[in-house]
């Protein structure tokens, strides 16, 4: 696997091994979900009962709840079925949803697009194809989108007036010339590039959120301190985002104490000495990061399209320190440590709100989101925070080969 060619990303990055009657898993069907032996029946049910762990959690806290990732590799056997279902599900329960993920047109990263669901289900198809199963459950639920910028809306109801924003992220990641060359990830500083055309046929397909994955606009090393080029690269995409008429979250994927490899545990595609992790053993980093968002919500205060910031992009210090995916296996061991999201969040909240009281706040657990590890997640008195799933159960589905 050539890393100069790879638009990496988590969603991409990891393969699931594939067996089942036909060489793939499907939906619905029954086979062997979680690897223990036994077959288990796959279908809208079992949606239905692992999202009671999201009902459960909104009803005892009194709290909305939203999907800011979720996806299935384009050629999963259901793959069209499975996002339907899934969709009609978030919007019983008045989640809005974003999907995984929108594919730039950039050609250098065309043939990585696993997730490009306008890619068809031909996994040797590698541009947009006229129309297709999954391309039709898409439209169909977006094409229920209503609200847009200009229109008179307070930003919390769109968060908590039924499913309001449905959309695709967009993945950015600082470029590094050692890793990336001249040409992989493109010319400026972060990447790939997206382009006005490719925001404007997310937006012609019926999309009226994008969630911007991106690097954070701090330095990952100390001093912790703006970086000016990043900072203009979000600037760049924003107005790209209003000028197609759509909503935008902003997602740190990086930032003090913490670049974006860290999210990538357990791969070698990258050199080991890019991985920076320390803002979950570090106090000064965990205040760098609140001083970026700090300094990031007073630039973006008054922009009518920023609806929401999700504070940091799947946070990980489970797998970090106990290198296991099991939330028993972190708490109550780590809890109140500086490991423990439940007390580093808080107070990133609190540095916001210092200069905006009234934008939205998107919060995810621990576990790079998960569901299973949503009851840990501890909900903090800021009566404008929404509270963050990532949804790709399960990963023996959404993320098998070819």
């Amino acid at each position: 696997m050539l890393a100069a060619a790879l638009l990496v990303v988590p969603a991409l990055m990891v393969a699931a091994p594939s067996v089942s009657d036909s060489g793939r898993r499907s939906y619905p069907g029954t086979w062997d979900l979680d690897g223990d032996g036994d077959a288990e029946c796959f279908d809208r049910r079992w949606l239905e009962e692992l999202l009671a762990t999201v009902d459960d959690f909104a009803a005892r806290h009194d709290v909305p709840v939203a999907v800011n990732e979720f996806g299935v590799r384009r050629w999963a056997p259901g793959a069209a079925r499975y996002m339907d279902d899934m969709m009609d599900l978030f919007e019983a329960r008045g989640m809005n949803h974003a999907l995984w993920m929108c594919q730039p047109a950039f050609e250098p990263q065309a043939i990585h697009d696993a997730f490009a669901f306008t890619h068809g289900p031909d996994p040797g198809s590698h541009e947009d194809v006229r129309t297709s199963d999954l391309i039709r459950a898409v439209r169909r639920h977006w094409r229920r989108n209503t609200a847009r910028p200009g229109q008179v809306i307070e930003k919390w109801s769109l968060w908590t007036a039924g499913t309001s924003l449905r959309g695709a992220n967009i993945y950015q990641r600082r470029v590094y010339d050692e890793l990336d060359g001249s040409e992989a990830m493109g010319p400026g500083p972060v990447g790939p590039p997206y382009t006005q055309e490719d925001l404007d046929a997310l937006a012609e397909m019926g999309a009226n959120w994008v969630s911007i994955s991106h690097p954070g606009l701090f330095t990952e090393e100390p001093p912790y301190e703006p970086d000016h080029e990043i900072t203009a690269h979000l600037d760049g995409l924003l107005a790209m985002i209003e000028r197609a008429g759509m909503f935008a979250t902003i997602t740190f994927r990086s930032g003090p104490g913490r670049s974006d490899f860290s999210i990538y545990q357990g791969q070698s595609w990258f050199p080991q000495s890019l991985v920076n992790e320390i803002v979950w053993h570090s106090r000064d980093a965990q205040e760098g990061w609140a001083a970026m968002w700090r300094w990031t919500a007073e630039r973006y205060r008054d922009n009518p399209i920023v609806v929401g910031y999700d504070l940091m992009c799947e946070p990980n210090a489970g797998e970090i320190l106990t290198r296991s995916h099991n939330p028993a296996r972190f708490y109550p061991a780590h809890a109140g440590s500086v490991a423990d999201w439940n007390v580093f969040y808080p107070r990133i909240i609190a540095a916001i709100r210092e200069v905006d009281a009234e934008v939205p706040i998107l919060v995810g657990a621990m576990g790079y989101s998960a569901v299973a590890w949503l009851p840990y997640l501890e909900p903090c008195d800021d009566p404008r925070t929404v509270y963050c799933i990532h949804q790709y159960a399960p990963f023996r589905y959404t993320h098998q080969v070819p």
